[in-house]
């Protein structure tokens, strides 16, 4: 496992390398719960190959979210409902098919953003809807997108700021 945790309440929340989401109790460290992303019987938004977890997970209003990769081309974003009073995942959220990702989702004004794309094939910045996973815009990059955004919200327009293996790309606006 290469990935952070999110702090959720009293809680730490992070993915494993086996498509699992584990849940700590930050001051005891005892293990509140284990979601294997595959698992139907759990959520209804499992997928049969949800690969390895090797982003960050992001955490906000009682959902984590995080990104997952099985080849250099097929991989998943995924929200996934949390209560942080009891550290148990709950059966509320999406999957959504992006490709290939070990970007640590970013959550801002109604939309998660994400790269996509593996070292050396072609990737994307991506736009999904918070509350559907469905794609609003992605934004083609030649050389995969494996850093995770940043949203500025400074100003009157916020911007989405990430590295590529390309330099010199475009500013994007909100």
């Amino acid at each position: 496992m290469g990935c952070g945790a999110a702090v959720a309440g009293d809680y730490l929340v992070y993915g494993s390398n086996d498509g699992l989401l584990l849940c700590v109790d930050r001051k005891t460290g005892d293990l509140s719960d284990i979601l294997n992303l595959s698992d139907g019987s759990r959520i209804g938004f499992a997928a049969s190959d949800p690969g390895r977890i090797r982003a960050s997970v992001s955490y906000k209003d009682g959902s984590v979210y995080t990104t997952s990769e099985f080849s250099a081309k097929r991989g998943y974003a995924w929200k996934v409902g949390f209560d942080e009073e009891d550290g148990t995942f709950e059966n509320l959220g999406w999957s959504s098919s992006v490709g290939f990702s070990t970007s640590t989702p970013a959550v801002y004004d109604g939309r998660v953003y994400l790269g996509v794309g593996e070292h050396g094939y072609p990737g994307a910045l991506t736009c999904l809807d918070d509350s559907t996973g469905d794609l609003i815009w992605s934004y083609p990059v030649e050389a995969g997108v494996n850093s995770s955004p940043v949203i500025s919200a400074a100003g009157e327009s916020p911007r989405i700021v990430f590295a590529a293996a390309r330099a010199n790309l475009p500013i994007l606006r909100h």
